[in-house]
Order: structure tokens, then C-alpha cells, then sequence
């Protein structure tokens, strides 16, 4: 059984196909794919999972204080957030297959935001895929040392590397993800990468305010344009795109 759920933009482009995973509360959320696809005119698939959503935790607040009074929905997004987070092995597990059926002769890239992006990370790790260009991971709710440690782990997978966009004003991370940790972990989402092959952006964004923000915007256009330029000019003879 898929844990996630396809949905395709510019599905006629003849770039490099991007594979999309969203975040914390984007459950049916399309904002993340179709940013990404007007932003770069490349195809985009965007894979949305069991992440929950906004409306879904509102209810759950509502229920938690008809049951136990005010104060409990103050956890409510960290409990949330905990559920989110076991779901995450299911995911990487799905997306994995997802990518072995549908890129196992084609190029693409990977691109993961918040929980998406520990998704994309860990699904990087997983598969042995010459044909995953890069990953790019935003605001990424992710371990820095396992970040780190998947960076190292192979020489030539990504064949491109990594790209780490990371904010230390980013307080979802701060409360949400540090607090589910226990303040043990800092996620790679608010700090430079020492791993290999990571190239890192850093950004002064909330975690919701990448879709709306002209820098970023423009940043994320300047990667995959680079990315899909080092393709044409060194990769393309042995690893042809494969459309439809």
C-alpha cells in the first residue's frame, strides 16, 4: 500500500523532473508542487503523505480540551508533530519504491521541505540511484549529525550533491522539532552542513515563509538551472532523459 499520493505539474517539459515532498501540515496541500513548478518550469511530482493539516489540528485541539480542559491544547502540535514523525518510515519506505518504478531510467532530482526534507535525505541513503542528480533540502526537520552522516555515506549519489537551504529564525523548528527531540538534536534546517558535497544557503525565513519570498525564490531558480546546466554539459550522453 502507497503512503503517498502523486500529483503532477508541466508534465510536457523536457527538463529534469523534480520529485517534491512537503512538509509538516501540508496533508492534500499542493502549494509546495506548484511553487516549485512555476518557479523552474521543470516537472514537478509532487508526492504528498499523511502529514496532516491545519484543520486536522485544530479538531484535534478542540477535542483535546473538550476532554482535558484548556491547557492540553498547548501540546497539540507537538503530539502532532511526534505522529508526523512516525509516519516519516512509512514514507521514505513508499517514495523509495515510488522511485524505483517510475526513475529507475531517467534523471531527476530530489527536493524536501521540513519533515520532506529528512524524507528525501533518508530516501537518498536508501536508494542506489546513479540517476538522482541532487537533493535539496529546505528548512530540513532532520538531525544535522544524520544529515551529515548521509552526505558522507556515498561518493556519487546524488551525482551533484546536496543543497542545504537552513534559517536560524526558523521557530517551528526551534519549538516544534527541538522540543519533540527533548532539545537533544538540532535540526539541519537551522544550521550549516559539515557534511560532503552539501552546498549551504543560508536564509534569514520562517518555516512557512519559503513559498512567499522573492530571495529564496530566486535562489531555488539558480540551483536547478544549474543543476539541469552541469546534465546537458557533463551527463546527458550516459544518462539520457527518458520521458512520459
Amino acid at each position: 500500500m502507497s503512503n503517498h499520493r502523486p500529483t503532477t505539474f508541466n508534465s510536457k517539459s523536457k527538463r529534469v523532473p523534480i520529485i517534491v515532498v512537503p512538509g509538516f501540515l501540508t496533508a492534500n496541500d499542493e502549494q509546495w508542487g506548484a511553487f516549485v513548478a512555476k518557479t523552474t518550469g521543470h516537472p514537478v511530482h509532487l508526492l504528498n503523505w499523511e502529514s496532516f493539516s491545519n484543520s486536522k489540528m485544530l479538531a484535534h485541539a478542540f477535542k483535546s480540551i473538550f476532554i482535558r480542559g484548556w491547557l492540553s491544547s498547548l501540546t497539540t502540535p507537538v503530539e502532532l508533530w511526534k505522529k508526523a514523525c512516525k509516519e516519516v518510515d512509512k514514507v521514505i519506505l513508499s517514495i523509495s519504491n515510488y522511485i524505483t518504478d517510475n526513475f529507475h531510467d531517467t534523471p531527476f532530482i530530489l527536493l524536501g521541505h521540513s519533515l520532506g526534507g529528512r524524507i528525501v535525505s533518508e530516501v537518498t541513503f536508501l536508494i542506489d540511484n546513479k540517476n538522482l542528480l541532487s537533493t535539496i533540502v529546505i528548512a530540513g526537520a532532520i538531525n544535522r549529525l544524520d544529515f551529515d552522516t548521509i552526505t558522507r555515506s556515498k561518493d556519487n549519489i546524488p551525482s551533484i550533491g546536496y543543497i542545504n537551504f537552513f534559517s536560524q529564525n526558523d521557530k517551528i523548528l526551534s519549538n516544534f522539532y527541538r522540543a519533540a527531540s527533548l532539545y537533544q538534536e538540532t535540526p539541519i534546517g537551522m544550521v550549516n552542513s559539515n557534511g560532503q558535497r552539501v552546498i549551504n544557503k543560508v536564509t534569514d525565513l520562517g518555516h512557512s515563509e519559503y513559498l512567499t519570498n522573492d530571495y529564496f525564490r530566486r535562489e531555488l531558480s539558480k540551483c536547478i538551472y544549474s543543476i539541469q546546466s552541469i546534465y546537458e554539459s557533463d551527463l546527458a550522453p550516459s544518462r539520457p532523459l527518458v520521458m512520459g
